[in-house]
């Protein structure tokens, strides 16, 4: 099942019987038999468990927003260091501007830079995975 479980189920009306596993687990059989009350006592674990869930997602969601924006500053960061390092060697002769451009990139990559590329080649790889 997914979603919303049909009428029948743990309602009291005959159905067929269901196994159900999370993760590989038994977590629930309609054959078995609970009280009302321990039954309302499943139901709430769950749905405290499932909120949760999903507050610690929320809280993995923001974390994740702010470290992007942590490697959109850096990145932005160093275009604005390789510009002004560029016009800087631009104002001193045309000859050494594209000397000192194809020389400057590979020193503008520094370990958090190489760090946030390999992130997202391995977002990438993981996404194409799935």
């Amino acid at each position: 099942m997914s979603g919303e479980p049909p009428s029948w189920y743990r309602s009291g009306n005959d159905g067929p019987r269901v196994l159900v596993f999370e993760n590989g687990y038994l977590v629930d059989d309609t054959s078995i038999l609970v009280s009302s009350s321990r039954s309302r006592a499943l139901r709430s674990a769950a749905f405290d468990e499932l909120k949760r869930r999903r507050t610690l997602e929320a809280v993995e969601r923001i974390a994740q927003g702010r470290a992007r924006e942590k490697d959109r500053e850096l990145a932005d960061e160093q275009e604005r260091s390789l510009v002004a390092r560029s016009v800087e060697v631009a104002t001193e002769s045309p000859k050494k501007l594209s000397e000192a451009t194809v020389g400057a990139l590979p020193d503008q990559l520094d370990a958090a830079a190489i760090e946030r590329l390999k992130s997202i080649i391995a977002e990438f790889d993981k996404s194409n995975r799935q």
